[in-house]
């Protein structure tokens, strides 16, 4: 089953995740598949886990964090006086082109 983390208290090493089925289970860190993905434990974290009922209630066991792919988001334009950006890599170049100036250089 896939949900979120709801809340984590690193101190005490449980916390609470919300279901799909909408429902609240508990965690605790020895729930967790690699227990150094502890530190990934924060809110709104996906997870996935295998619900387990528990005399005390519902309980989260094989808990997995799945990897994040960050997609790049392109901005619409920036301009930079130097050939590489100071933060990040340029990902297009294109010349500048405008109806004012006819030489780039003086464009710039």
């Amino acid at each position: 089953m896939k949900g979120k983390v709801v809340s984590y208290v690193s101190s005490k090493k449980f916390g609470f995740i919300n279901g799909d089925d909408g429902e609240s289970y508990f965690l605790h860190v020895s729930a967790l598949v690699n227990r150094s993905d502890e530190a990934k434990l924060v809110k709104n974290v996906l997870v996935e886990f295998d619900p387990t009922p528990t005399p005390k209630g519902l309980s989260a066991k094989q808990v997995r964090i799945p990897e994040v792919y960050i997609r790049e988001r392109l901005l619409n334009f920036f301009t930079s006086k130097g050939s590489n950006p100071k933060h990040g890599d340029a990902a297009l170049r294109l010349p500048i082109s405008t109806r004012f100036f006819k030489d780039p250089a003086k464009g710039r």
